[in-house]
């Protein structure tokens, strides 16, 4: 592959942002930019999926990959979604009397973690996106879901919970907004 003869070439590794941005290149999904694409129309590489099963993927997407959370997450509870990301899923928690909310975050950053095996059941469970959270939390603390993949660890070895708070709710009167990152401007 282009990447593995230009580190051989270089010397560098895959942390090298040079290395970085052609692996980037290369998988572009856009056939003006992707370098993949002359490649295949050189004929340099071999299709490994036809493409049928490219089609069927587009829309349905493994069951067996993280994949199946974003996609099952996004249909049960779209208008509770801020936005989903390859490795994590920001969602909108209302408070219990429904005024509020809270953004909170899922780190999905396994992509052999979060399958429909493992999901399913907890997203039929739960009506609301606050029931999903608190059943996922729930499970997590007791150790039902793989504690490695749902906490980070820090250089100090603390381990903190996936689902954390990243922001706060600032009320103005009549206006209820959400500020990021815990910062509210105290002139406002």
């Amino acid at each position: 592959m282009i990447v593995d003869r230009e580190m051989l070439r270089t010397g560098h590794d895959l942390d090298a942002p040079e290395i970085k941005l052609l692996d980037q290149l290369y998988g572009h999904v856009d056939k003006g930019v992707g370098l993949y694409w002359g490649f295949e129309s050189a004929g340099a590489v071999d299709r490994c999926v036809s493409q049928e099963q490219i089609g069927y993927m587009q829309s349905a997407g493994p069951d067996n990959t993280r994949a199946y959370m974003r996609k099952a997450i996004l249909e049960k509870f779209g208008d509770s979604i801020v936005s989903v990301d390859w490795g994590e899923i920001r969602i909108r928690v209302p408070n219990a009397s429904g005024l509020l909310t809270t953004e909170k975050r899922i780190l999905l950053d396994n992509p052999l973690r979060f399958t429909k095996h493992e999901m399913e059941p907890l997203l039929q469970s739960s009506a609301t996106i606050g029931d999903f959270c608190a059943a996922f939390d729930t499970r997590r603390l007791r150790g039902e879901l793989n504690s490695k993949t749902l906490t980070d660890r820090s250089a100090d070895n603390d381990i903190h919970p996936r689902f954390e708070i990243s922001g706060d709710v600032k009320a103005t009167g009549t206006t209820v907004s959400f500020v990021p990152e815990n910062k509210i401007d105290s002139d406002s």
